[in-house]
């Protein structure tokens, strides 16, 4: 079965996705990681200003992939 899914609708789900993750946002110099926990050694996302690049946890880009039934 095939959905369109607009990409107001993909903004929102993906959102409301993040959020139930309750991410720790970790600020540097280097740019915002969001962690599980200050001890948690990988963060799920990693955001770096100076190389405008955002770095997914393949876990977590696993647990998206999912959602959509893509695993």
């Amino acid at each position: 079965m095939k959905y369109l899914i607009n990409e107001s609708q993909l903004d929102r789900m993906i959102g409301n996705f993040l959020d139930s993750k309750d991410f720790k946002i970790i600020n540097s110099r280097y740019g915002m990681f969001f962690a599980y926990s200050d001890s948690d050694s990988w963060a799920q996302l990693r955001y770096i200003p100076s190389a405008d690049a955002l770095i997914i946890n393949i876990e977590l880009a696993d647990e998206i992939e999912s959602m959509f039934g893509l695993d």
